[in-house]
């Protein structure tokens, strides 16, 4: 790996970029697997979890599809925004639906500008999602994305 390709966002300390974003979406999944079980006291930071690990993994199969992750750096439309980078994994190839089921689009509201999971400044309330199907969703995701990224 040369300096250039490192400054691009090829790679992260020499492991490919792809492969640290599915990295901290497994570690991110397995925390949202352990609030879900106390889901009523932890809803919102669950959701949080949630969303990051969508994000961490649509971001790992765009960026494999992409040769780095510069792009998605670059274009403050995808940095933070679920349902643009489920239409952009879609539009790379990635295997689901156009459209997104509506957990995303609602997480997506939550998680990107401004940022109501992060700093809830002006909100009375917030309602995250129902863990079915979101999680069993994910998860499958998750699998999809792993065995795309990884090859196998």
């Amino acid at each position: 790996m040369t300096a250039a390709e490192s400054r691009r966002g090829d790679t992260l300390g020499g492991v490919p970029v792809y492969m640290t974003y599915l990295g901290s979406a497994e570690a991110f999944l397995r925390g949202a697997d352990v609030l879900a079980e106390k889901h009523a006291q932890t809803a919102i930071p669950h959701a949080f979890l949630v969303a990051h690990t969508l994000e961490c993994l649509l971001k790992a199969y765009v960026a494999k599809r992409l040769g780095g992750d510069k792009e998605l750096r670059k274009d403050a439309k995808l940095r933070h925004n679920l349902q643009a980078l489920w239409a952009r994994a879609h539009a790379e190839g990635l295997d689901v639906a156009p459209i997104p089921p509506g957990w995303v689009s609602q997480l997506s509201q939550l998680h990107s500008d401004p940022y109501y999971l992060r700093y809830s400044t002006g909100v009375n309330a917030i309602v995250s999602p129902g863990l079915q199907p979101m999680m069993s969703e994910l998860q499958q995701l998750a699998v999809l994305v792993r065995s795309v990224v990884t090859g196998v």
